[in-house]
Parts: structure tokens; C-alpha cells; sequence
């Protein structure tokens, strides 16, 4: 079994197993100062009571050179312990780095956690190069689907303009567009999604539930996910929208960029799905339901 700070944690709150304090016991009077093991801050602050305790001789009873020295040799080991890692934190680079996709591009990035992240076009994400606080902090402008890495002691969070999410390990989507609703859509676990300007009153998601910050509102509802990831697989998912806003959804996609001349189509609605499409294709087909021209001048759609 691997001393984890879960396991810390765990010994310090007296919760352990026989098993599982004799392991951690074993652990610390062996002095591994070679295994690097995070201790947030409050884990640290109990060590240092239990180290407290543990060093305290109770009045009137006398304890033996042995027991004694066992005891100062525990508290020097996790003494080690948070030193190693105060050290290690303090020099590793806390240098930001910076991932943007263009219109048309998408990214696959692994954070220093594991945390595997899909950035979708015309998105800016801002991550620490490795994550050294007791949370996982990033900033996101865009759209992102998430598998965040499990780690119950050090939440993850990631804030937008309008927003901030909070996991411990998940599956989900976040759309942060500038000028437009800020979504989340749940595909696994729980997450915790707040209006940064109201923090008390943030909501709990459940799977398939998408929720949308609309005018200062957090609205829910139950949904297919697929509906909502379906561009990571270059699927388009087109759920009764209108047309201004699948010519956006388009123009980031293949890096397009739409002029719809008529007002009057703009709020035509369509449904429908598309599998990795090409651009005339789908053009042809939209045309055809809503009864609309359109001409391709380079990177510009004419819509008329």
C-alpha cells in the first residue's frame, strides 16, 4: 500500500486501520525523505498538533529512553516530510502556460495531474505548469470538454469571465465564449457551478444535466451529453437552433466567417446531426430546409 496524503490524512484524524497506521508508523520511522508526497496546509498544521501531542510528556508519568526516542524520531520524520516538500514547491517553476486554438483547430492537452482536457476552436486556456497549491486553478475563454484526474484533497477549479466550476474528478463540457451564455454540461460525477458574481448561490449538477448562466440565472435541465461533446468526435449536434447561431458554431469550426444579409433568417430554427461533414455539404443541406442562397467568397458565406 503507497502513503498517500489521503492515507496522512486518514492517520492524523485517528480513522487508519491497524493495517493502514502500522504502514504509515512503518513509513515515517523508516525516513524516505525520497518519495515526493504533497502536504497541504491543513494536513500540515495537524501533523504539527499531533507532533505537539505526541511530544508532551503527560504529568506524572515517566517515559522510557526508547518510546521517547521513537516518539522525536515520528515527528522528525514528518518534519522531513512537509520540509521536503516545502522545498520542492519552492523550487519548481510556477511559470503559467498558455494554450489557444484558431478557428477551425482543436488541442488535446494533459495537465501536470493527469487531467486530460479537449480545447474546442477559437479557446484559451491558462494552467500552472505543474499545479503546487491545494487546488487546481486554470482559466478557460472558450470551450473545453474535461476529464479531470480524481484528487479528493485538492479540488479543481476553473474560472471564466462569468463563472467558476469546481471538481474533485469529473467528465464535462464548459462553453465560455466571450458575448455569449456561459454552459456547463455533465457527463460523469458532480460538479459545483457558481455565478462569480453570486458565489452563495451556486448549483449542484448531477450527470446529463446542462446548466446555463443566462442574464445573472442559473438555469438546469436535463440532456443527452452527447449533444454537447459531440465536437470532440467532430460530430454536429444542431438541437432546434437557429441559424445565427449554427453559422457561429460553423465559422469556428472550419474558420469560416458568415454574413447573413436577410434578418428574417437568422431566427429559423433546425434540427439535425452531422458526421465530420464537409463544408459545402452541410451548407447544401441547410439551404435546402431553410430555403436560403449563399455564395463562398474565400473565408466569407454570403447568406441571402
Amino acid at each position: 500500500m503507497k502513503v498517500t496524503p489521503e492515507l496522512l490524512k486518514k492517520y492524523t484524524d485517528g480513522q487508519c486501520s491497524e493495517k493502514e497506521r502500522n504502514i504509515v508508523e512503518q513509513w515515517l520511522n523508516t525516513m524516505d525523505g525520497e518519495e515526493e508526497i504533497p502536504t497541504p496546509i491543513f494536513l500540515e498544521e495537524k501533523l504539527w498538533e499531533n507532533i505537539k501531542r505526541a511530544t508532551t510528556n503527560t504529568p506524572g508519568v515517566k517515559e522510557s529512553k526508547p518510546k521517547k526516542r521513537a516518539t522525536w524520531l515520528m515527528a522528525a520524520s514528518i518534519v522531513l516530510l512537509i520540509g521536503l516538500g516545502a522545498f520542492q514547491l519552492l523550487s519548481r517553476p510556477s511559470s503559467t502556460v498558455t494554450y489557444q486554438t484558431l478557428a477551425g483547430e482543436m488541442q488535446a492537452i494533459t495537465l501536470s495531474d493527469g487531467t486530460l482536457i479537449r480545447l474546442n476552436a477559437n479557446s484559451l486556456l491558462k494552467a500552472p505548469k505543474v499545479f503546487k497549491n491545494n487546488s487546481r486553478l486554470v482559466s478557460l475563454v472558450g470551450e473545453a470538454y474535461f476529464e479531470v484526474a480524481k484528487d479528493s484533497l485538492h479540488p479543481f477549479i476553473i474560472e471564466t469571465e462569468k463563472t467558476k466550476t469546481t471538481v474533485l474528478g469529473t467528465k464535462f463540457n464548459l462553453s465560455a465564449y466571450p458575448n455569449e451564455n456561459t454552459s456547463l454540461t455533465l457527463k460523469e460525477g458532480s460538479v459545483s457551478f457558481k455565478d462569480k458574481n453570486n458565489l452563495a448561490n451556486g448549483l449542484i449538477l448531477s450527470p446529463n444535466e446542462h446548466c446555463v448562466l443566462n442574464n445573472g440565472i442559473l438555469q438546469k435541465e436535463m440532456v443527452f451529453p452527447e449533444h454537447y461533446i459531440g465536437w470532440t468526435k467532430n460530430i454536429l449536434y444542431f438541437n432546434n437552433e437557429t441559424l445565427e447561431a449554427i453559422a457561429t458554431r460553423i465559422g469556428r469550426a472550419y474558420g469560416v466567417e458568415f454574413d447573413i444579409r436577410d434578418p428574417l433568417l437568422k431566427n429559423q430554427t433546425y434540427r439535425g446531426v452531422y458526421h465530420n461533414p464537409d463544408l459545402e455539404s452541410l451548407l447544401d443541406d441547410l439551404s435546402f430546409v431553410l430555403k436560403f442562397k449563399y455564395d463562398i467568397k474565400g473565408k466569407q458565406i454570403i447568406i441571402y
